[in-house]
């Protein structure tokens, strides 16, 4: 005779030890013990956005397609390139 817990909602295992990803983590993350670990190029509580590369440098936003959009004077497509650089080496040939 095999026995097992009915375990309360937001549990699971063979003793109700281990707690569940209440959303899921998408097809992109593994849930252990109640938290999301998202698979690289994967971000967000339930692994459900995709990283821009490089995050964007920190000099752009990522948009929804995992692309950069750089801000004014950034460029590349992680926005770690200054803009004015191309002008520098311009000039200076």
């Amino acid at each position: 005779l095999t026995q097992s817990c009915d375990c309360q909602n937001g549990f699971v295992g063979a003793a109700c030890e281990l707690r569940t990803c209440t959303d899921g983590c998408s097809a992109f993350g593994t849930c252990v013990d109640g938290t999301c670990y998202c698979a690289s190029g994967w971000e967000g509580r339930k692994c459900e956005m995709r990283t821009c590369p490089n995050f964007c440098s920190g000099r752009g936003a990522c948009l929804p397609t995992s692309a950069c959009a750089c801000f004014e004077g950034w460029r590349g497509s992680d926005c770690s390139v200054p803009c004015n650089l191309q002008r520098e080496a311009a000039s200076s040939s």
